[in-house]
């Protein structure tokens, strides 16, 4: 007698057999990171590294010069190359006017890459030298094709009323050459 396999579990086996065997269509390359003249934070020690297939690490130093103020508002804008090579502010990713506190607070990412260094866990954000180690940074949950465009540039703002304390720029490429698969 044949043995029945519920539906559920069929599922779950093709899904998982499907992921394993997926292979993207790109991998993500991430330039070194810039830091705006004048900034009050400087994330120019930090890298992001191949780790394999799927994941990068983020490892480094993130140095905070002053202080920050409890009042400082964050700002995360996606900006995709054009034809032209100018980059447009992008809806996808985009998030602005996030109270520091409360996205130190409640922000899954900065929550996780807390656990991997000595990054402020609260506020007040104090001037110090800061670490991460080894923050994997898993890709496995991306999409296998992504139909957008192959470079992007994410600008990181930090706020204070209207006078800008951080920023930090960060360069994406889709790399979607086979040669660079793996």
């Amino acid at each position: 007698m044949a043995m029945r396999i519920p539906l559920v579990i069929r599922v779950i086996l093709q899904t998982v057999i499907a992921l394993v065997l997926a292979e993207k269509d790109y991998i993500i390359r991430v330039a070194p990171i810039l830091n705006a003249k004048n900034s009050l934070c400087d994330a120019s020690g930090l890298r992001i590294t191949r780790f394999n297939k799927s994941m990068s690490m983020l490892n480094g130093t993130y140095i905070i010069k002053q202080n920050l103020p409890n009042s400082s508002l964050v700002n995360f804008i996606a900006n995709e190359q054009q034809a032209d090579g100018k980059f447009m502010e992008s809806g996808i990713g985009t998030r602005k006017n996030i109270p520091m506190c409360e996205f130190i607070k409640t922000d899954k990412t900065y929550q996780d890459i807390s656990k991997s260094g000595n990054i402020p866990k609260s506020c007040p954000v104090k001037k110090g030298i800061y670490r991460i180690r080894r923050y994997m940074l898993d890709e496995s949950s991306l999409p296998d094709r992504i139909p957008l465009k192959d470079r992007w540039r994410f600008d990181i703002i930090v706020k204070d009323g209207e006078r800008q304390v951080c920023k930090h720029i960060v360069r994406l490429l889709l790399d979607r050459s086979k040669k660079n698969q793996g």
